[in-house]
C-alpha cells in the first residue's frame, strides 16, 4: 500500500486497497469489501474521493537525506522500533506481532530527548513516542489517533512523554481502544506542519516502512487531496 501511494501522489489514477496485508489498518477506515470478487464489483461503482498525504523529509547523522510520503501513519521513538521488530518476527503474523513486538520493547526502550515545534507551540524534553496519523490506527490495531480524517486537511498528533514503566503499562491497554488521551503525559493535537529534532539520532517509519535509526531532523507535512482513492 505504502509503495503504491507513494507512486500515484499528484497523479489522475484512483488507488483501491484490500485487507490482505499484515496490519490492515488504513483498510478498516474504507468501506470496500474484503472478497476480491465482490471489491471488484464494487471498486467498479465507487466515485474517486480525495484523500491527504503525509510528506516527511529526514536528515540523518550519517549524512542521509530521506524523503518520502504516507497515507496511514508515520511513526518516532518507540513506535519505530516496534514497527522494524514486528516487520522481521516470522513466527506471529497479524496484530499479535504488533502486540509482542510492543511488549518486548517496552522494558528495554528510552526516550530521547527531542525538540518538537508546530504552530506557535515548542516542547524541548524526552518523548517516548511520537505518531502523526493520516488514518486512525497503527500496528494492526492501535488507535492512537481515532478521530482522525482522512480528508480534512490536517494529521493527528499523539505524543507521549518518558513516563514510567508501570504507567505505560497501565495506558497500553487503553490504546487498542483509542481512549489512552485521557492519561496525564498523553498528548493530543491536529497539525499541518511539524519539526521535530533529535540530536542524538532516533528511528522513523512511514506505513510501516523503517526510513531511518539515526533521524537528527525531521519535517513533516501534510498534502490535502494529493491521492484519489476508491473508499
Amino acid at each position: 500500500m505504502h509503495e503504491v501511494a507513494e507512486g500515484l501522489v499528484g497523479g489522475r489514477a484512483s488507488m483501491a486497497i484490500l485487507p490482505w496485508g499484515s496490519g490492515n489498518d488504513f483498510a478498516r477506515m474504507l468501506e470496500s469489501p474484503p472478497q476480491l470478487d465482490a471489491a471488484l464489483r464494487w471498486w467498479g461503482q465507487a466515485t474517486p474521493r480525495p484523500c491527504d498525504i503525509g510528506q516527511v523529509r529526514v536528515d540523518t547523522r550519517s549524512g542521509r537525506h530521506v524523503q518520502a510520503h504516507f497515507i496511514n501513519s508515520l511513526g518516532i521513538g518507540f513506535e519505530a522500533e516496534v514497527a522494524l521488530r514486528a516487520s522481521r518476527a516470522r513466527i506471529f503474523s497479524g496484530f499479535s506481532r504488533y502486540l509482542v513486538a510492543a511488549l518486548i520493547h517496552l522494558f528495554r526502550y528510552r526516550a530521547p530527548i527531542v525538540r518538537v515545534r508546530y504552530d506557535e507551540r515548542f516542547i524541548d524534553a524526552p518523548q517516548f513516542l511520537i505518531a502523526l496519523g493520516n488514518g486512525r490506527s497503527a500496528g494492526g490495531g492501535f488507535l492512537l489517533s481515532p478521530e482522525a480524517v482522512i480528508d480534512d486537511g490536517l494529521l493527528d498528533l499523539c505524543r507521549a512523554d518518558d513516563l514510567p514503566l508501570h504507567r505505560l503499562l497501565r495506558i497500553l491497554p487503553s490504546v487498542m481502544r483509542g481512549k489512552h488521551q485521557r492519561f496525564d503525559g498523553v498528548h493530543a493535537d491536529r497539525v499541518r506542519a511539524i519539526r521535530i529534532d533529535c540530536a542524538q539520532g532516533c528511528g522513523l517509519h512511514a506505513d510501516g516502512e523503517h526510513l531511518a535509526s539515526d533521524a537528527v531532523q525531521i519535517e513533516v507535512s501534510v498534502l490535502p487531496g494529493a491521492l484519489r482513492l476508491l473508499g
